[in-house]
């Protein structure tokens, strides 16, 4: 009677190893796909301490700068960031953990770009406020470079209230 059933339904020999062998499969497809799917510097790292020129939009041609902060920053307990002014050493802003969306993902981009080109992550970044108003942040390091206006106002405006802390008198 068990070779009756079997010859019912020939597909349950097969059943359990084809399934096995699909997973199996996959496994080994997803472990292919997670080791090679890192993203490398299209540049040697040799060559990623030279900044790249960043493209400057055609109605920015003739902007000047008008002020210039180098910045860094320090990660502290509980989840706390600090932007420092580079050059003075002074902390200009505290973003509690989960505050400042917009800014803190703009440096940890910028940060991440550095550390896929083991590049010094300790080097400054720079905010600079053009002649039109607008503010752009750059990794002389990389040459990735945002014009944080196309974000909107109020999160360029976080970065403007950096020049604020920047400029008050201590």
């Amino acid at each position: 009677m068990a070779e009756s059933k079997e010859a019912e339904h020939p597909y349950r020999r097969w059943l359990f190893p084809g399934v096995g062998a699909l997973v199996l499969l996959a496994l080994v497809g997803i472990f292919y796909l997670s080791t090679n799917a890192v993203s490398t510097p299209t540049t040697p790292v040799q060559q990623a301490t030279r900044p790249a020129p960043s493209p400057v939009p055609l109605d920015h041609e003739n902007r000047t700068q008008v002020q210039q902060l180098s910045l860094r920053t320090e990660a502290h307990l509980g989840g706390r960031t600090a932007i420092v002014d580079a050059d003075e050493g002074r902390t200009l802003r505290m973003i509690e953990a989960g505050g400042e969306g917009f800014m803190l993902t703009v440096l940890r981009i910028m940060a991440l770009d550095r550390r896929n080109r083991d590049i010094d992550p300790q080097a400054p970044f720079l905010l600079t406020r053009w002649s039109d108003q607008s503010l752009s942040l750059e990794d002389p390091q990389t040459g990735l470079r945002y014009e944080l206006n196309a974000f909107g106002s109020s999160n360029a405006a976080a970065f403007a209230r950096l020049f604020d802390a920047a400029y008050a008198p201590q």
